[in-house]
């Protein structure tokens, strides 16, 4: 392939494997928040639950978003910040809760 001629990569799986995490953090936030684990926290597991296919979605991309990552651009430097400020949100939001 010449230099002239770029292939389009994106961030799709990048992005998923992101929003994967922060549906982790949110519920490790959540869990976290008294110190200890206990009965009150299966409300965050059930939720933690019904996220499990984007998580799980986000996992089976990891190989493609290390690729995705190698090759980004700047306008997807900024979405990805965008979306790791909302993952660590979803953490502070979790212990908040």
């Amino acid at each position: 392939m010449s230099e002239s001629v770029k292939e389009e990569i994106g961030i799709k799986e990048l992005s998923e494997l992101i929003d994967g995490l922060g549906e982790l953090a949110g519920f490790a936030g959540a869990v976290m928040k008294d110190g200890k684990i206990g009965a009150d926290d299966l409300v965050s597991l059930v939720a933690f639950g019904s996220n499990f296919e984007k998580i799980s979605e986000a996992v089976k991309g990891a190989g493609e978003a290390l690729n995705e990552a190698k090759n980004l651009e700047q306008d997807e430097v900024l979405i990805l910040i965008g979306k790791i400020y909302n993952a660590v949100q979803k953490f502070a939001d979790g212990k908040k809760a």
